[in-house]
């Protein structure tokens, strides 16, 4: 089985711990699969690590991160097409 690692969130105010995670080995017919080539920590990142988090109940370990740079590596039988 394939894997691929993660810079994971496991509590706030706590280092995060570089994890391996499972890379699918099959996709959905309308599924991507993205190898990562970087992930931005924006300020809500920051905010949501020292445990500002408006209230939403978090479940550790957590991966944060929304603004990502990646690379198609495969897709699914049905995506004929994508913007990127």
């Amino acid at each position: 089985m394939k894997t691929g690692k993660a810079a994971v969130m496991v509590g706030f105010n706590k280092p995060f711990e570089i994890r391996n995670y499972p890379v699918p080995e099959s996709l959905e017919p309308g599924g991507v699969l993205v190898k990562m080539v970087m992930a931005g920590i924006c300020g809500t990142d920051v905010h949501t690590w020292l445990g500002h988090t408006g209230g939403k109940v978090l479940q550790f370990p957590v991966i944060l991160g929304h603004e990502n740079v990646g690379e198609i590596v495969e897709t699914g039988g049905e995506v004929k097409d994508w913007n990127g």
